[in-house]
């Protein structure tokens, strides 16, 4: 199950350093990382915003669920407006029909 490319790169090689395996996700930079990464760039400032792969998967699966409920939320909201529109046109229409008679 791969939620915004986060879970499929668990246990990848990193693509800067081949050799290492990808362990961690920066939320700062939103930017998966192996341990060499993490000792040789500007991640080590950002201890607070590290995440293991598994940590973010869940955290970005729990914001896709919460844009999904307000999707289905709006489609509801969208599908009445909608078919008050479709019954507003429908009366303009019949009142066109009997004025023209």
């Amino acid at each position: 199950d791969a939620v915004s490319g986060v879970e499929t790169d668990a246990g990848q090689n990193c693509p800067l350093h081949q050799s290492h395996k990808i362990t961690t996700y920066c939320e700062e930079c939103q930017e998966i990382l192996c341990q060499q990464c993490l000792s040789t760039s500007d991640h080590a400032q950002h201890k607070q915003h590290l995440l293991t792969i598994a940590q973010a998967t869940k955290i970005k699966r729990k914001t896709v669920e919460g844009l999904q409920s307000g999707l289905l939320s709006d489609d509801g909201i969208l599908t009445e407006a909608l078919t008050k529109v479709t019954t507003a046109i429908k009366s303009l229409h019949d009142r066109a029909e009997s004025v023209s008679d």
